[in-house]
């Protein structure tokens, strides 16, 4: 089963708050996940470990939104997730690509996918959703600075 959901956090009322809208693979992904990152990280062990905090997950839409509308943002994504059948997005990887950031311990491996069509009515929803309280001049002061 897939499951996406709306969750948001903010600290400055008055500010952007950065969303990453995205759906959580079946479990079958997420054991073929960490199995694929467990043999990346025998060939670079300093490599990026999944775990509670770092999940594999197909992201649908990142945006900067204006916090004060945070819980309008987050109403109207969750509206859009419950009129969704979330098992009929069918997303298929296809080809696997790794990067190193040349800093310790940082790297990104990303899986490209094949979709189906419903998977774009289901980003272009999400999209209409949120577009009214999008904001284009975000910075790194929009997404969450605390572990917790």
């Amino acid at each position: 089963m897939r499951t996406c959901r709306a969750h948001a956090r903010a600290s400055d009322p008055d500010g952007l708050t950065a969303i990453d809208i995205l759906v959580n693979p079946d479990d079958a992904t997420v054991e073929r996940a960490k199995a694929v990152n467990a043999r990346l990280r025998q060939c670079v062990p300093s490599r990026c470990t999944l775990d509670a905090t770092h999940l594999p997950h197909v992201t649908t839409l990142q945006r900067y939104v204006h916090t004060k509308h945070l819980d309008e943002v987050v109403g109207a994504v969750e509206s859009v997730i419950s009129a969704t059948d979330l098992s009929a997005l069918d997303y298929e990887a296809a080809v696997i690509r790794c990067t190193d950031w040349n800093a310790t311990g940082q790297g990104l491996a990303v899986f490209f996918v094949t979709i189906n069509c419903q998977v774009p009515d289901f980003q272009t929803a999400i999209l209409v959703a949120v577009t009214p309280s999008v904001d284009s001049d975000g910075t790194g002061a929009a997404f969450v600075t605390e572990a917790d």
